[in-house]
């Protein structure tokens, strides 16, 4: 892992650019203090000293899975259904 840095201000947003060297973050410290100068703000760079990285295995399982019963079939007095395949609701 190669070393980076970061700019921070505290009450402002979260850092969103890396530096790749101080001298580049220091100059944007600077850049970013005298842009909000009449909030007297204080900016902080970080540097990265680890780097934690997992690796995320998946595991498939496949089981057989079994027909499901059959549905049961159903008559309704006095009630047409709109459909023309089967349904609960007539014998086709």
């Amino acid at each position: 892992m190669d070393k980076f840095y970061l700019v921070w201000n505290p009450k402002g947003h979260s850092p969103t650019v890396q530096h790749s060297t101080y001298p580049e973050a220091e100059a944007e410290a600077v850049r970013l203090a005298e842009k909000e100068r009449e909030s007297l703000p204080v900016f902080h760079i970080l540097e990265s000293v680890a780097t934690v990285k997992i690796e995320v295995v998946y595991e498939y399982v496949i089981k057989q899975v079994t027909e499901p019963p059959p549905l049961e079939r159903k008559r309704t007095e006095n009630k047409i259904p709109s459909c023309l395949n089967y349904c609960p609701h007539c014998d086709r």
